[in-house]
């Protein structure tokens, strides 16, 4: 047999196997592997309504149904991975009005090269299977290629307690592991899942049942899968026929998920453990009773201690919500654990940064009478990683301080470790107490001890929810640019720069993280303008929140162009002329977070000033690059100074025009800033050219 493809021919002597054609298909039997090959095999034009159905060489097989579930896998062999597909039809010996059940398809570009399919089989009814190449007509798969293919056939057997009626009954609530699986599980929820939540409401989750009677405590399950974490776990009351969710298992870390709920008296309770996609895995069962902590409310809470840095072990798996609002996530309604801690005049650090920690844990901190008048005082979460917490706060000697720590939401429960300890409070701890430096220094200290300041404006990235310490410098009338970026930095810091004074403090700046530094830590850097003599505050945060040494240091920014900041803003006037401007040589000092417009930009501007003069003015600007065209905004504040600016408007342009406008009813003497920007990364520099002009309405002449 010769074959021709362009310029090559391929030549080939195989006959066409007995299966080539529906009416000779081969009997398959249950549990036969057969490993056979398409080679030689040749079109059967059949009618189908299978979706992965080609009219490509194929070959046949049949089987009579058994009244179960049959499942039919197939192998690619081939080394290059061809690609084969598999169709199942539902017919009679003749092949006439074939209907499809079931189809699949193995791509070229699998790299497991296997699959399987699945369906209910009618007693006595004969299916036919064709096992087809998945590429016809290309050169890669004319006879010079031999399709090889493995094909398996066999029933699925479900798990005895696959649906509710059939849920195993459990005894015992020792922690004993039951060893089980959801493989070849059903779904058993033809009406819905009324408790799985809406991110799998969707998915008909297939599982395997187990039941209990409650004892009047708390009972907690446990299940870690072997394989995906894509395992849960759903407790129901009621009866089969009418289920009512209890409660859904929260993730707890790895593969594990875990449900805890207050089990009555006699009450007869169902379990579903299932997998939310395809992936069906051994899993490990275990059951626990607890009995309900005497601290899980406020009155409850332990004899004062103090900070001695000895890890306590608790857990809130059978605590219950106490009605106290979280001080963090207010409305979590988290059930938690109650401490009490005795004040030392230091600073006072606790947290559940421990092994022992398994779930997302909070921390709310108070002060107060337990049940009368218990006050916030600030909460943390996440502080130490993902899923621990700690907080930092400066005590008064003989002060009882509560804590409460609960989880993030109200199904977060699990063991934690908690451990108080006391630390020294840095001198600069309060803006009061504010180290003082000057430009072109660097200067040591520590933020271990240092306390959250949480009634200051918010300027650096959560500046009021981590501890910092204060320094102070005096303006020069020129740039200055503070720095972390160290070798003496040891901490993840930010930094954040106020102007005002310690009790009315606003916020000018925030410098995040410096990714540019060279010493392979979370430096953080900002610049300002500072006016000559006005005292600016320096805020350097422990980004981590546990502290530790920083140096910071301060040198002069020597601008290239003058109008880099709005201290320096450039004054033009209302006559429509054009001024002219580049972005290559801006910085990204001047940018200024209380001034923020909708849609400014934190990245390189230059800054204008004009006076208003009674009338409607526009300012336009235009991209006038001779090489490339960019992106620009121009943002309009007015204020009495630099630092209390209000945003009026802003106008920007992206790829649609090279030029923008803005657009504002001026008050004759009063000064307008105006900001210049590139719209994205530092790609978008480049020249400009700005003009203000008047706006005048059209003289109307009425008809005579």
């Amino acid at each position: 047999m010769e074959h021709c493809f362009g310029r090559y021919y391929f030549y080939s002597s195989y006959e066409p196997p007995k299966n080539d054609k529906c009416i000779s298909s081969t009997k398959l039997t249950i549990d036969e592997h057969i490993e056979s090959t398409l080679a030689g095999a040749t079109v059967d034009i059949i009618l189908s309504d299978c979706r992965f159905h080609r009219s490509g060489k194929g070959v046949w097989y049949k089987i009579a149904g058994t009244g179960s579930t049959l499942v039919l896998s197939i192998r690619d062999n081939n080394e290059a991975f061809v690609g084969v597909s598999l169709s199942v039809y539902m017919g009679v010996e003749s092949c006439d009005n074939l209907q499809c059940v079931s189809t699949i398809d193995i791509a070229s570009y699998s790299i497991v090269g296997e699959s399987s399919t699945s369906w209910e089989s009618e007693e006595g009814v004969l299916y036919h299977i064709y096992v087809t190449e998945n590429h016809s007509g290309s050169l890669a798969t004319s006879d010079h290629r031999l399709e090889m293919f493995t094909l398996k056939l066999y029933e699925l057997i479900v798990p005895d307690n696959d649906s509710c009626t059939d849920a195993i009954n459990i005894t015992t609530l020792d922690g004993g592991v039951i060893q089980a699986t959801t493989e070849n599980s059903t779904s058993d929820f033809s009406d819905g899942n009324p408790c799985v939540d809406e991110t799998y409401e969707s998915l008909a989750p297939r599982g395997v049942w187990y039941r209990m009677r409650g004892n009047g405590t708390f009972l907690r399950a446990t299940i870690c899968s072997e394989g995906t974490i894509d395992t849960r776990i759903s407790v129901y009351s009621g009866d089969c026929n009418a289920l009512e969710c209890v409660a859904n298992g929260t993730y707890v870390r790895g593969s594990c998920d875990a449900v805890t709920w207050q089990a009555e008296i006699d009450a007869t309770y169902y379990l579903f453990i299932f997998s939310t996609d395809t992936k069906l895995d051994l899993f490990n069962l275990t059951m626990m009773e607890f009995i309900s902590p005497s601290n899980m409310n406020c009155a409850g809470a332990n004899a004062p201690m103090f900070p001695n840095n000895q890890v306590i072990h608790g857990s809130t798996i059978a605590s219950i919500y106490d009605g106290e609002p979280e001080c963090l996530s207010e409305g979590w309604k988290s059930p938690g654990l109650w401490y009490v801690v005795l004040g030392t005049g230091d600073t006072i650090r606790a947290e559940t940064c421990s092994n022992i920690t398994n779930f997302d844990t909070e921390i709310s901190l108070y002060r107060g009478i337990c049940g009368v008048s218990l006050e916030c005082l600030g909460g943390n979460d996440d502080s130490c990683n993902d899923v621990t917490s700690a907080i930092q706060w400066k005590s008064m000697p003989g002060v009882l301080y509560y804590l409460k720590i609960h989880g993030h939401g109200p199904k977060s429960v699990g063991d934690f470790g908690l451990t108080f300890s006391s630390l020294l409070t840095p001198m600069n701890d309060n803006c009061l107490g504010a180290t003082e430096i000057s430009t072109g220094m660097s200067i040591a200290g520590s933020t271990l001890g240092a306390t959250v300041d949480d009634n200051i404006p918010v300027c650096a990235l959560d500046s009021h929810l981590f501890p910092g310490i204060w320094y102070k410098v005096q303006g020069n009338g020129k740039a200055i640019t503070v720095s972390t970026c160290s070798s003496g930095t040891e901490t993840s810091t930010s930094i954040a720069v106020y102007t005002g004074s310690c009790d009315s403090l606003l916020c000018l700046t925030g410098g995040g993280y410096d990714y540019g530094c060279l010493e392979d830590k979370l430096a953080a850097t900002a610049t300002f303008y500072a006016t000559n003599e006005m005292d600016y505050y320096i805020l350097v945060l422990s980004e981590d929140g546990f502290g530790g040494d920083i140096e910071l240091h301060t040198q002069e920014l020597n601008s290239v162009v003058e109008n880099d900041f709005c201290q320096t803003a450039a004054e033009i006037v209302v006559d429509g002329n054009d001024t002219t401007g580049s972005l290559d040589i801006a910085t990204a000092g001047g940018f200024y977070p209380n001034a923020t417009c909708e849609y400014s930009y934190d990245g390189s501007g230059l800054w204008y000033k004009v006076i208003g003069n009674g009338e409607a003015v526009r300012a336009s600007i235009c991209s006038s690059s001779s090489s490339l065209s960019f992106d620009l905004s121009v943002s309009v504040f007015r204020g009495s100074s630099c630092e209390s600016l209000n945003c009026i408007t802003v106008g920007s342009a992206v790829d649609s025009s090279d030029c923008v406008d803005s657009r504002w009813r001026s008050t004759a003497g009063e000064t307008y800033y105006m900001l210049v920007q590139g719209i994205g990364d530092s790609s978008e520099l480049g020249k400009f050219s700005l003009s203000i002009e008047s706006i005048r309405a059209p003289i109307v002449v009425p008809d005579n």
